[in-house]
């Protein structure tokens, strides 16, 4: 083999490498992609269920059925988020059922999914957030 055969070879297989890279690349960038578009949409769904999962089921035992879109949300969050930090939270939540608690649970959610407007808020801002979005404001007598 001369020189130009080699440099040939070497040329294909830096060709090949390339395109390898590429390849394992885009496969890992859609991959992660596609988990942080799972732990969005959970998030959003505990989000959106917040009064159902804080609130319905503890005040509304025996008379009111229990929020399934939001007991199936809240459920979700172990399995799409391996973080230990939102396992830890989740588990200190469920435990003592606090709203302090859940609040940290979103905070630790929101860093898990890239989201900057809840990782700048401080936990009182997310909990009130939380609580304007869930508790009825009694305006007084509108008569």
């Amino acid at each position: 083999m001369n020189t130009s055969d080699w440099l040939a070879a070497a040329g294909i297989g830096a060709s090949t490498a390339t395109l390898a890279a590429v390849g394992f690349g885009a496969v890992w960038l859609q991959h992660n992609l596609e988990n942080l578009r799972l732990k969005r949409a959970v998030f959003m769904r505990v989000v959106g269920n917040a009064h159902g999962i804080l609130f319905d089921c503890q005040d509304f035992k025996e008379t009111h059925a229990f929020n399934e879109a939001g007991i199936t949300a809240i459920n979700e969050v172990r399995s799409a988020f391996p973080e230990k930090e939102v396992h830890r939270a989740w588990s200190q939540w469920y435990a003592s059922n606090d709203i302090g608690d859940f609040v940290v649970l979103i905070q630790a959610m929101s860093v898990a999914c890239k989201l900057m407007q809840y990782q700048k808020m401080r936990p009182e801002q997310v909990g009130e957030t939380i609580r304007c979005s869930c508790l009825p404001v009694d305006l007084g007598d509108t008569t």
